[in-house]
């Protein structure tokens, strides 16, 4: 089984890289009719950012030093892996493939359940937040601290 090849800047003109990667996005996860637990994957458009959807800019790009989403900055590395999320959640029951954990995360208007999908290989995770009758899209990214990802997927549930 293979991961979905990168999706490098060099195979677009730069200016065209981020519609280029949103076309994908549409096409694969927003469009893709994804479930996981036989719940459909949504991804959040309001508040849109750029007229795409919100989640998106939260899958391609990372904080900056203000913290304000206005002022998140693209990260090349989660841009080439927009193929990546589809993947995952096809391959997210296979137990050795991908890691998955439910976990409690406090937000601004209370607490949500996130579900973890996390290529351990490839260090890459996909949150989803958990709804009552579906799972929305959160955010992708790579991990830098493997062995905290290692004790939470020890410590939390699997709701697979």
């Amino acid at each position: 089984m293979s991961l979905p090849s990168l999706v490098e800047l060099s195979a677009f003109e730069a200016s065209n890289y981020i519609k280029n990667i949103y076309t994908i996005f549409n096409n694969e996860v927003a469009n893709g009719k994804l479930t996981f637990l036989d719940l459909p994957i949504k991804c959040p458009w309001h508040p849109s950012h750029d007229n795409k959807h919100f989640c998106f800019w939260h899958l391609i790009s990372e904080k900056h030093e203000t913290n304000c989403e206005e002022d998140r900055v693209p990260d090349m590395e989660r841009c080439k892996r927009i193929r990546w999320i589809r993947f995952v959640v096809e391959h997210a029951n296979n137990k050795d493939l991908i890691w998955c954990w439910e976990k409690s995360v406090k937000t601004k208007r209370g607490r949500n359940s996130h579900i973890h999908l996390y290529l351990h290989k490839e260090k890459y995770l996909v949150i989803l937040r958990k709804k009552s009758n579906r799972l929305e899209l959160v955010t992708t990214f790579i991990v830098n601290n493997h062995k905290r990802r290692e004790r939470e997927y020890e410590k939390e549930n699997d709701p697979r």
